[in-house]
């Protein structure tokens, strides 16, 4: 339910219901987190967005590579896209590899700031 909140541009229901979880002690997990996360990077709230995944993190859920993905693509679409490149590298550091999603969004990022020459530097 709380991707079709998403998807339908209600990220407050969305977040009601996955507080909703918590309050009756639902075990939350990556997916149920990442649903939400996905939900907020779609609609370009990224402060939301770093606030769960810090919850996601201080409960002992670890960020997955669909976490980042999110994360990446999310940052590029508001074009903060070297803050995206850093979520990139940290991904790499924490074993994760880069999915076409992460290659696929910084690619577009930089492009859509005309900085193709930072392209090349994405797969290296």
């Amino acid at each position: 339910m709380i991707d079709g909140y998403g998807k339908a541009d209600k990220t407050k229901e969305g977040e009601n219901l996955f507080n909703e979880l918590i309050s009756k002690k639902v075990s939350l997990n990556s997916v149920i987190y990442n649903t939400l996360i996905g939900a907020y990077c779609k609609n370009g709230n990224m402060t939301a967005t770093f606030k769960l995944l810090n919850d996601m993190r201080s409960r002992g859920t670890p960020p997955t590579l669909v976490t980042y993905s999110s994360l990446v693509h999310g940052m590029c679409n508001i074009g903060l896209v070297e803050d995206a490149k850093s979520l990139f590298g940290e991904m790499r550091k924490e074993g994760l590899l880069p999915n076409v999603v992460c290659y696929t969004a910084l690619i577009g990022g930089y492009s859509k700031l005309g900085q193709i020459d930072k392209v090349r530097n994405v797969f290296i």
